[in-house]
C-alpha cells in the first residue's frame, strides 16, 4: 500500500496538461505562490514551483467584478424606466409613440399602450368627426375605449 501506482503515460501526459492550462490561467491571476510545489511531472515554472493564488487575492479580484455586475444591471433596468418616466412626464402622443417604437419588449409597454389609447382618443373626441373615431378604431379595436369611439362613430 505504500508503494506508488506508476501513472500510465497517456494519463500523465492529461495531467501534464491540465497542471500546464491551470498554471497558464494562474499565472494571469497573480504573483507566483512558494508554497505549493508544482503538480507537473519535472516541474513547469522557471522556478519548479506552481503558481497559485492566495484566497484573499481572489477575494479581491472577484469583489469589484461582481459589484461591478450589479451596477450595471440595476443601471440597464434604470435607464428603461427612466425613458417610461420621460415619456410619462412629457405625456404626449409623439412622446408615447416613440417609447413604444423604441421599447417594444418593455415592462411598460402596455401601461404605454392604453396611455396613448387614452390621449389618441381624446383627440378623436376633440376633433369630433366620423374620420376620427374611424382612426381611433382602427389604432385601438381592443382598448378601453373602443366602445366608446364605436357608439360616438355609429
Amino acid at each position: 500500500m505504500g508503494r506508488p501506482v506508476a501513472q500510465p503515460s497517456a494519463t500523465r501526459q492529461l495531467t501534464n496538461e491540465r497542471a500546464g492550462r491551470m498554471h497558464t490561467m494562474l499565472a494571469e491571476v497573480g504573483p507566483p505562490s512558494k508554497t505549493a510545489p508544482c503538480p507537473v511531472e519535472g516541474g513547469c515554472c522557471a522556478e519548479g514551483l506552481f503558481r497559485a493564488t492566495s484566497g484573499r487575492l481572489m477575494f479581491e479580484r472577484l469583489v469589484p467584478a461582481l459589484a461591478l455586475a450589479i451596477i450595471l444591471l440595476l443601471g440597464l433596468g434604470g435607464c428603461r424606466d427612466a425613458a417610461f418616466k420621460a415619456a410619462s412626464k412629457r405625456d404626449t402622443i409623439t412622446d408615447w409613440k416613440a417609447f413604444i417604437a423604441q421599447n417594444p419588449s418593455d415592462e411598460n409597454v402596455e401601461a404605454a399602450q392604453a396611455r396613448l389609447a387614452e390621449l389618441e382618443f381624446e383627440e378623436a373626441k376633440k376633433a369630433h368627426t366620423l374620420i376620427a373615431y374611424k382612426r381611433f378604431l382602427e389604432r385601438h379595436p381592443e382598448s378601453g375605449q373602443a366602445r366608446a369611439a364605436a357608439a360616438l362613430f355609429l
